[in-house]
């Protein structure tokens, strides 16, 4: 994702907003990681999530006129501060749930830009809870949804029966396994 910045008169400023144009897939995070945690610098760039989590820091210096950082993309993304030297309010706050794929509630929302790949979190697990439009789409088109060229962005993924019995099953086996052994236990005591 890129960041634009403006250094002019040594004040620091955004440039042009973030856009949904600027996220990039980040080859390697922990690439990325290891190299925020050497990066020196006045200032210091600070992406939060949706839980008001901090995704990453990283320090850099300002160049004159406009300048670009590029940082990782994280799906549920919500602002972005600029610290510097070490001072702990924010010179500069950007808001980027606009740019953000999920806001991480439970509820897979197709309509707002969730599926299974851009929210793990809301899409991805097993058994999801859908919102009705979503759930009206998956019902409407056999249980998937397409993007504009065909690809599949998310499927239903629905609970089988067999998982459940499964279950059921091995708690009835602890169950039953920790009473033989109360039982047995009692047994010895006597």
């Amino acid at each position: 994702m890129t960041i634009n910045f403006n250094y002019s008169n040594s004040t620091l400023g955004f440039g042009n907003p973030v856009t949904n144009q600027d996220k990039n897939a980040y080859i390697s995070i922990f690439d990325f990681g290891s190299q925020a945690e050497q990066s020196t610098g006045p200032y210091a760039l600070k992406l939060i999530d949706v839980y008001n989590h901090e995704l990453v820091t990283l320090h850099f210096n300002a160049q004159a006129g406009n300048f670009s950082l590029t940082v990782p993309y994280f799906s549920t993304i919500q602002k972005m501060q600029v610290f510097e030297n070490n001072n702990q309010t924010p010179i500069l706050e950007q808001d980027l749930s606009s740019v953000n794929t999920c806001n991480a509630n439970g509820v897979c929302e197709f309509e707002k830009g969730e599926s299974g790949a851009g929210c793990i979190i809301d899409c991805g697990i097993t058994n999801p809870t859908y919102s009705a439009q979503t759930k009206a789409l998956l019902n409407k088109n056999n249980g998937v949804i397409k993007d504009e060229t065909g690809k599949v962005v998310l499927t239903e993924v629905k609970q089988s029966s067999a998982v459940t019995w499964g279950i059921i099953t091995a708690i009835a086996l602890v169950t039953a396994g920790g009473v033989f052994l109360y039982i047995r236990h009692r047994r010895y005591e006597r």
